[in-house]
Parts: C-alpha cells; structure tokens; sequence
C-alpha cells in the first residue's frame, strides 16, 4: 500500500523488534525506531502510521523531535478508552490460551468495517491457519504496552506538522 508515496520519498516499513522483554513499552519502541533510522542514516523523516505505530510514533515526535519533519497518525490514540482496554485484554486472553484462531476472527470482527468483514468471513478457514506465531509472548508483550500507553498529557510537546485520521465507521479506537 505504500507505493502510492514510493515515487516522491524513500519508503521504509518498520515492525518492531523480534526479542522483546516484559514490559516493553511503546515509549521502549520509540527508542528502538530512533536507533533503527540512525543506523539507516535517516536523520529527519515524515513518519506515517497507523494503530501501535501511531502510539509509538508519538513519543518519536515527544522525544525525538528533531528527527520528525511531519507526522501522519491513522487509527491510533494517545490514550486508553475502555472499548481499547476490554478489547485488548481479551486479545491478551486468547494469545495466552494460543487460540489464533479466534484472536485474528475477533481483531477482524472488531477492527474492520462491516463492509470489509463481510467479504472476509468466507476466508476465515484460511485466514485463522495461515501466520499463527510460534510463541504469544512478543504479542502478548505488545498488547500489554497499549493498555499502558499513555502520551495524552504530552502531546503538546509535538511541534511538527501533524495529521490525525480516524474513521466514523471505526468501532475499536
């Protein structure tokens, strides 16, 4: 989806790290993408995400400010409701019972348009058999660092330009 901006910037997709520990924070995050840029020479970028990336690239902004020229957040938050907290917490539920299955078939459910659900229900047999993890941890460790992710009463430390997108149809954030 991002060779839309591939033909006017240099684009790169970050995921976090592999060896997560407990209580890895997004702010823990921020950190390692400020590393990962530094080791790729990147020295100022426009940063673009959605979800976690959205919650992790807002302590970039907080913390790193002179590495971010401008901010897109998609379907992120800079705190907790209680629809994020119960919904994760069952996520965290299922990913410590090793239920894939009913983790993706409950993220879909909960996260995508109805109209996006409809045409992905008749591929659930496939959808919940294919990228189940070895191991839950590193989600589970993920999952935790959202229900403790609080950047509210810092986001008026952000100085660049920044663009917030949600969606009225968004049920989850």
């Amino acid at each position: 989806m991002y060779k839309l901006f591939a033909g006017e910037y240099k684009v790169y997709v970050f995921s976090r790290k592999n060896d997560i520990k407990e209580g890895y924070s997004t702010r823990d995050m921020a950190y390692d993408q400020k590393i990962a840029m530094g080791n790729l020479g990147i020295k100022k970028a426009h940063i673009m995400s959605v979800s976690q990336g959205g919650m992790i690239s807002q302590y970039i902004a907080i913390d790193y400010p002179d590495i971010v020229d401008k901010l897109v957040i998609g379907v992120s938050v800079s705190k907790q409701n209680n629809t994020i907290q119960n919904v994760v917490k069952i996520w965290i539920t299922l990913g410590e019972n090793n239920d894939y299955r009913n983790l993706i078939i409950d993220t879909i459910e909960k996260t995508f348009t109805e109209d996006k659900v409809k045409k992905y229900r008749i591929f659930y047999p496939i959808i919940t058999r294919v990228g189940k993890p070895k191991d839950f941890k590193r989600f589970i460790i993920q999952a935790n660092s959202c229900l403790t992710h609080n950047a509210y009463d810092e986001l008026d430390k952000i100085k660049c330009p920044t663009l917030v997108i949600g969606g009225d149809r968004d049920n989850f954030v």
